[in-house]
């Protein structure tokens, strides 16, 4: 695969995820997440575009959830957002205890997680947000 370019904002990771690109071997909803901090990333061409595992339990709870945390993490769409709480589920760690998934992020401090919490059933998410990894420990 060749390099196409830099990624450095969630607009343009947007819209190449919208191409079907993605980062060198790396899922294009990991490039999103990377591109709404600011992470620069070098991308490839070639990659399908991946449909989200997990809706949000409901169109209420997601306009709600994206007008209170999406802006702050850089989204600009809902869709981005969905896709965004998916890579979590797909590449960060299940914590039954919180029945929700955590990720590492190097957003602000460093010291913070992505957390997206699912419904009791396990099908839908509930929320995704960034939670400092002290009240994540205060949870537990």
């Amino acid at each position: 695969i060749s390099t196409v370019g830099i990624i450095y904002n969630l607009a343009t990771a947007e819209s190449f995820y919208a191409a079907g690109y993605m980062l060198g071997g790396v899922t294009a909803d990991a490039m999103l997440i990377a591109a709404s901090y600011g992470a620069g990333a070098a991308i490839g061409a070639g990659a399908k575009m991946l449909t989200p595992k997990f809706n949000f339990v409901s169109k209420a709870k997601l306009n709600n959830h994206f007008n209170q945390h999406g802006a702050g993490m850089g989204y600009k769409t809902k869709a981005g957002y969905v896709r965004g709480a998916n890579s979590v589920i797909k590449k960060g760690t299940y914590i039954e205890s919180l029945n929700g998934y955590v990720l590492r992020t190097s957003i602000g401090s460093g010291n913070n997680v992505l957390f997206v919490g699912m419904n009791r059933a396990g099908t839908a998410i509930t929320t995704f947000h960034i939670k400092s990894i002290a009240k994540l420990l205060r949870m537990l």
